[in-house]
């Protein structure tokens, strides 16, 4: 019978994934900053069983770097990135667990989750676990493999080269927005994703600081978007800048 499961109980769910996994495991959750009991649970199991496929899938925006040092360090893990990414779905080769619920410490602590638990070995539950694993499978065929080492030290990825000027017109600009939108009243701000909140609208997501709470526009072109902290443009603006800028994910 498929398990309801809790945010405790999601939470449990996924170390157990982890842990008891002998063949395989796929994470994936469009945003990553995993608690310090799944990430040593992830690092044990990367270490002590090198033969068990670990497939990390994210979406979004890339990753920050201290969670690019982590997943560096752990071998056999593949990290794949998909920009349209909403799933939160974690399965080892026994179980698979569909939910709400981000891999991210933030999720598990401060927000109201649900999930439920699917057993491949239940005579009842396996059409339905084959049909999530192929799924994700599909996910993952059509993700891009990422590395560590394509993240871009922040002087990097704000540095392009200037075109040089002719004697009979100035140089052309780089084309980096200098003013961006509030995401929340769409008020003109310096353009950084880092930052994407007026003074005032700051200081109100500030009392909660749900990094996943939606809001109305895009930080860039001020259109309507359901942006958040850490997801502040729209599809069309990060495809065009995701070299401009940095991001908080």
């Amino acid at each position: 019978m498929v398990e309801f499961c809790d945010t405790k109980e999601i939470a449990a769910g996924i170390q157990n994934i982890i842990q008891d996994a002998r063949a395989e495991i796929f994470l994936v959750s469009p945003y990553i900053k995993a608690d310090r009991q799944i990430s040593e649970r992830l690092a044990a199991q990367a270490n002590s069983n090198p033969e068990v496929r670990i497939s990390v899938i994210y979406g979004k925006t890339d990753l920050r770097p201290e969670v690019w040092e982590w997943l560096k360090g752990l071998p056999s893990v593949e990290v794949r990135f998909r920009p349209d990414l909403h799933a939160k779905c974690y399965l080892n080769e026994q179980v698979a667990l569909v939910t709400s619920m981000n891999l991210y410490d933030f999720s598990e602590v401060n927000n109201d989750e649900m999930g439920l638990l699917v057993s491949a070995n239940a005579k009842d539950e396996r059409e339905i676990y084959n049909k999530i694993l192929s799924d994700v499978r599909r996910i993952a065929a059509n993700s891009e493999v990422r590395k560590a080492a394509i993240a871009k030290p922040a002087s990097a990825s704000r540095t392009r080269p200037a075109p040089k000027p002719t004697p009979s017109k100035p140089a052309a600009t780089s084309g980096i927005p200098k003013v961006g939108f509030c995401i929340r009243d769409k008020a003109a701000i310096p353009a950084n994703p880092v930052k994407p909140y007026c003074e005032r609208c700051y200081r109100s997501w500030n009392r909660y600081k749900d990094p996943e709470y939606e809001e109305k526009h895009c930080h860039i072109c001020g259109k309507e978007n359901d942006s958040t902290m850490v997801k502040p443009l729209c599809l069309p603006c990060y495809r065009k800048h995701k070299d401009d800028f940095e991001f908080a994910l």
